[in-house]
């Protein structure tokens, strides 16, 4: 699996700056061209990453998410083959890359205090023109209950501790294992809750890699969250994750 760091994410930001340009608009035909140039550079490097475009108000950014062969087949047809069953590729890349999108936005997933109150003060301005324009009266149905809401998130994050997460377990990828237990339980029809048992039914850190043969479904997500997402996990591991997913 080739790992996409900050330096190589850099080197790539100025293929993209260099292909959009300054002052050029951000229109879909120009994503088009950008995209098409990074993949061709991908393919010239030898480099198997699927690109992924996202686009956030009038931010654009990129994906690079891991897609050959032989991690499909590790991580998904050869698990599923233990049932007798043959995974959808498509499917799976709509998986990853939903997953992946909400792995890229974790930076920017929730506001700061100072943000918030930026919003109420703006929300407070547009209130008080909206009474003395006399929109009121056709604004009958203004909802003053997002103020509320404001206020009340305002205050739970300047008042909330900070607890320190172990990035193994953080909230967004105990929501993405959620996603590829959705995929699983669909692609092979089996409801059976996922466990982390190797053979034997043991845990532990001898017990690193799940047996294929013995637990199909463990298998699935503990290739899957290592070759698709860099959490390297064994068993015991694997096993608290899936605690927290069960909640």
């Amino acid at each position: 699996m080739v790992k996409i760091n900050k330096k190589t994410q850099k080197k790539y930001q100025v293929i993209l700056k260099d292909t959009l340009g300054e002052k050029k608009k951000d229109t879909k035909g120009l994503l088009v061209k950008a995209r098409k140039k990074l993949e061709k550079h991908f393919k010239d490097s030898k480099t198997d990453i699927r690109v992924v475009e996202v686009i956030r108000g009038n931010a654009i950014g990129f994906l690079f998410i891991p897609d050959t062969p032989a991690l499909f087949k590790s991580s998904v047809i050869d698990p599923c083959k233990q049932l007798g069953v043959k995974p959808d590729k498509k499917l799976f890349d709509d998986v990853i890359t939903k997953s992946h999108k909400l792995l890229g936005g974790t930076k920017h997933r929730e506001a700061t205090p100072a943000q918030i109150k930026k919003v109420i003060k703006q929300l407070e301005e547009v209130h008080s023109n909206i009474f003395e324009y006399n929109l009121d009266v056709s604004l009958h149905d203004l909802d003053s209950t997002i103020f509320e809401h404001l206020e009340d998130l305002y205050v739970q994050l300047r008042t909330r501790k900070k607890q320190p997460t172990n990035p193994k377990y953080d909230p967004i990828i105990v929501k993405i294992t959620k996603g590829l237990i959705d995929y699983w339980q669909q692609t092979t029809g089996s409801k059976k809750k996922i466990s982390a048992y190797n053979i034997g039914n043991t845990y532990g850190y001898g017990y690193g890699e799940i047996d294929v043969q013995h637990n199909s479904g463990g298998a699935f997500l503990q290739r899957t969250l290592k070759n698709y997402f860099s959490r390297d996990m064994d068993n015991l591991q694997l096993k608290r994750l899936l605690e927290k997913v069960n909640k």
